[in-house]
């Protein structure tokens, strides 16, 4: 007898539990899908060989640029896409890969604008699943290889490096120490790239291609501070050698005033262009 009473009780309280909580339709539904980015890893590697290849179609977007991640509600996509105004000037192409965010209020959106151009492509990941990566991503590729890739905060520190820049890791160091663009062309079309402050030797050395013998190597030269070097464009050296070449046979006072009127005229991104 004691022991039906207490089977009674227990049935009648597994019954009072089940009207209580009622048949929740999203109990048994599958858990929301997730992919996790790791772009740090992808340097070294070829984009189609990333897990981004699994889901965008890679045979439609350039083999050479900028690729950016990023989603709606993140502040410092907002910021990044400020600051990509000058990489339309580049002629470098620009993939913005969107990662969507499912029932995101309009109040949360931090994107209000994107960046626009004829080199701006614009592409979206399923909004099937969630991405977990801290946004914005900026990867740069050259040749389909991944050869730079940052998240978050540090991303802003990749754009822009022109494809045409032949840069090196000290040249990008100082370029951030300074907050200057480590390469840049201007609106008439001279380029520039940042020469780090050091030692540096004067002349050509014997066995250089072009070594002539009025030029050999005299004396090690000091240069105390960064400056960006013309390495295209306009030289008012009569017959240059080559585009790139060094200007030559130039009077100071004529060097001095064709630098203000190129600082006046050309828009060069907060740069003066000074006659050494």
């Amino acid at each position: 007898m004691r022991f039906s009473v207490i089977r009674w009780f227990v049935l009648l309280l597994s019954a009072i539990l089940l009207l209580a909580c009622g048949d929740d339709p999203t109990s048994d539904a599958d858990p929301i899908p997730w992919t996790l980015f790791e772009p740090e890893q992808w340097v070294g590697k070829a984009i189609d060989a990333t897990d981004l290849a699994k889901y965008l179609d890679m045979t439609a977007l350039p083999d050479d640029g900028i690729w950016v991640l990023w989603r709606d509600s993140g502040e410092p996509c907002a910021e990044l896409f400020a600051h990509l105004e000058g990489v339309e000037r580049d002629k470098q192409p620009v993939v913005l890969v969107l990662m969507p965010e499912r029932n995101l209020p309009e109040a949360e959106r931090r994107v209000q604008e994107l960046p626009k151009g004829e080199n701006v492509i614009q592409v979206a990941l399923p909004a099937d699943r969630d991405w977990v990566v801290t946004a914005p991503v900026v990867l740069v590729l050259r040749a389909r290889n991944v050869v730079s890739a940052a998240q978050g905060v540090l991303a802003e520190s990749h754009i822009p490096i022109p494809i045409w820049a032949k840069v090196a890791p000290e040249q990008i160091g100082e370029a951030k120490k300074h907050g200057v663009p480590v390469a840049f062309e201007n609106d008439i079309g001279m380029r520039f790239v940042l020469i780090p402050a050091g030692t540096f030797m004067m002349g050509s050395p014997e066995g250089e291609e072009g070594h002539v013998l009025d030029r050999h190597v005299s004396h090690p030269m000091m240069r105390d501070a960064a400056l960006p070097k013309c390495v295209d464009g306009l030289n008012p050296s009569p017959a240059p050698p080559r585009p790139d070449a060094a200007s030559t046979r130039v009077q100071f006072s004529s060097g001095t005033a064709s630098s203000g009127r190129l600082t006046q005229d050309s828009g060069a991104q907060g740069v003066s262009l000074l006659f050494p």
